[in-house]
């Protein structure tokens, strides 16, 4: 992981994703990542096809995560109707060092336990 990424840099590779067979997103210890960066970056990852095959998230230790990034997050998890999750091929979600309200991670914990492909 490259621990020195910008919110520009971000921004950038939020912008060029639609070209790249995703499979796997890894931004763990950024720590200085916005949460207006990361959760422009997951509706960047939300709203294009290559997010249908993301497997695996990280975001270890991204600790300005908040509120906006975990919004995205349960924007990407939640089953339209009669569809599947954007994310419903993701089988590892790491968000260890993110601070969550109690009703986050309880709602987040729900979401998981929901989720087609999520492992324990």
């Amino acid at each position: 992981a490259n621990q020195g990424l910008t919110d520009g840099e971000l921004g950038a590779l939020g912008a060029v994703v639609s070209n790249v067979p995703l499979t796997h997103a890894n931004l763990e210890g950024n720590a200085k990542l916005s949460d207006h960066a990361l959760s422009n970056f997951m509706d960047a990852l939300g709203q294009l096809a290559p997010s249908l095959s993301l497997t695996s998230l990280n975001l270890k230790g991204c600790l300005q995560a908040g509120h906006s990034t975990i919004g995205a997050l349960f924007r990407m998890m939640e089953r339209p109707q009669g569809k599947r999750p954007v994310l419903s091929h993701l089988r590892s979600l790491n968000l260890s060092g993110i601070r969550l309200s109690s009703q986050a991670a309880l709602s987040l914990g729900q979401a998981c336990g929901q989720h087609p492909g999520l492992e324990a």
